[in-house]
């Protein structure tokens, strides 16, 4: 469970075949007709829009839908050139192409049949019969560069459909602010990297012996970054008062000691507006209730463990459990007695909190911890970053872009619509798959999509995670067109004012691709 970073990513990457899922998705790239562009979106628009805040008011919600995307395409073209997105041959030595391919259950849809061969996209009007023309690649691309909800605004797209490619590419390698598309990167690593059915924990350990009920030494809060740790309830700072008490505790000659050095001391994240860690809650391996719950008092944003250290303390006390000294930092000794314990939600859960209810808190958490095995306590920003980075360029995700925190609320994040279509196409095909694919939102079904794309066509045929700080919207994810076909997507939108018309405009191509017949 705690392999080194370097073997935990060696083992996946070639002993899983990431690789494999590597060259199966990214040599199907095919260059669109008129994929070629520059520059920003003319048009006009108006309005301003609010940065994404923190969410996670409600325990981790399981995904209720199985479905999820599944590629067709089995045997990609022989090659195209490096611009579209393909794997450069050193990362696509020592292949095995025989390897079979993970199987994902597809997008929940109306029956259609599948095409026997790759064919074409639609290049001619629909019947006479009706006045809605067949988009087609060339449509799609004029439409999005005269749309006037994005005025102002620069676009990076890229959208791949089974069979036909890259059907849209504008300004793909343009690397914009991704908004919350940033989980998608750490919930890659979150997977990879940590065991998906392991659980963090927050534990009481006693400093000294246990004498007639009495505990002469500290007792130790310890802090494991649990980012689902609450004041009250079933697995919470009052939870582990009662464990004392059910376990014959009854006072405490020393004092309460709080742990919290698994990561370290950096409460907030570069490029994060100011008044941001008000509405995450200050970074710490030992969180509960999010830290929201004092979220203006500057000593909780300073040192959340000590305030929960108190908490710890006035549980004891509602027991008659009196605690000889007061609160403050230390650590845990080698050899601890008793241990009372309490524990998260699995990884794969809190992956499934992240990416369906976009939770800031789980992101940051998670990428700490992620730094925390890669790079050795404390765990940080940077190191959970860099292993992250390790395994999506194995996967031949992102080949360029700049990470700076797990959630994406940092304004520092950039990334292209390219590197986070590839990212996902591999990732698809990974053994892990349909596990990742299964966590993301789906259209028309409670998640942080909420009522978008919602109705026909776009309904159970979308699995997305989409993005919204006041400069950027975005939508990345896969979908299954009305032909039958696979595709995956990323549309990034970056502006100065930016508003649900930037969501409308992205939703009506996401529509117009799922529209697609053939």
């Amino acid at each position: 469970m705690r392999l080194l970073p370097s073997a935990r990513v060696a083992a996946v990457v070639a002993a899983l075949g990431l690789a494999v899922a590597c060259t199966q998705s990214q040599a199907a790239d095919l260059p669109a007709a008129g994929s070629a562009g520059t520059g920003a979106v003319a048009g006009s628009g108006d309005g301003a829009a609010g940065a994404e805040a923190a969410d996670g008011a409600a325990g981790p919600a399981s995904t209720t839908s199985t479905t999820a995307f599944a590629p067709t395409t089995t045997t990609p073209p022989a090659g195209v050139p490096s611009t579209t997105g393909v794997c450069p041959a050193s990362a696509r030595q020592g292949l095995l192409p025989s390897a079979p391919r993970p199987t994902v259950p597809p997008v929940t849809a109306p029956t259609t049949t599948r095409p026997t061969t790759p064919g074409a996209p639609p290049t001619t009007l629909a019947p006479s019969t009706t006045t809605t023309t067949t988009p087609t690649p060339e449509s799609l691309l004029a439409s999005l560069r005269t749309d006037k909800r994005l005025a102002g605004a620069t676009v990076s797209v890229s959208i791949w459909v089974d069979g036909w490619g890259e059907v849209v590419a504008e300004n793909p390698d343009t690397a914009l602010i991704p908004a919350s598309n940033q989980k998608l990167y750490t919930a890659i690593g979150a997977l990879t990297l940590l065991d998906p059915d392991e659980r963090l924990h927050t534990d009481v350990v006693a400093t000294g012996p246990t004498v007639e009920g009495v505990v002469h030494g500290d007792l130790v809060l310890v802090g494991g970054g649990d980012p689902w740790l609450t004041l009250n309830g079933l697995s919470s700072i009052d939870a582990l008062a009662g464990q004392l008490q059910a376990a014959g505790i009854t006072g405490v000659d020393g004092s309460i000691l709080v742990d919290d050095s698994r990561y370290d001391d950096v409460r907030s994240i570069g490029g994060w507006p100011g008044d941001w860690i008000h509405s995450v809650g200050p970074l710490s391996a030992l969180s509960a209730d999010h830290n929201m719950y004092a979220k203006d008092d500057p000593a909780v944003l300073t040192d959340p463990a000590q305030r929960l250290g108190e908490v710890l303390g006035f549980a004891l006390t509602a027991r008659a459990i009196a605690v000889s000294g007061g609160v403050r930092h230390g650590s845990v000794p080698a050899a601890g007695g008793t241990r009372p314990r309490v524990d998260s939600p699995t990884v794969s859960e809190l992956v499934t909190e992240l990416l369906l209810h976009s939770d800031n808190l789980i992101a940051e958490l998670l990428t700490k911890e992620i730094g925390a095995r890669a790079g050795g306590v404390p765990g940080t920003t940077a190191a959970g970053l860099a292993a992250i980075a390790r395994v999506t360029d194995l996967l031949c995700g992102p080949q360029s872009g700049v990470s700076v925190d797990g959630s994406g609320l940092s304004y520092d994040d950039h990334h292209s619509a390219r590197d986070l279509r590839r990212m996902l196409q591999a990732a698809a095909l990974s053994p892990w798959g349909s596990t990742y694919v299964g966590h993301l939102p789906v259209a028309g079904a409670p998640g942080v999509l909420g009522g978008r794309l919602a109705d026909a066509p776009t309904a159970g045929r979308v699995r997305a995670k989409g993005g919204t700080l006041a400069v950027s919207r975005s939508l990345s994810g896969y979908l299954t067109t009305v032909g039958g076909r696979s595709g995956v997507f990323s549309i990034i939108v970056n502006g100065p004012a930016l508003n649900r018309n930037a969501e409308a405009a992205i939703d009506d191509l996401v529509t117009a691709v799922v529209s697609m017949p053939g």
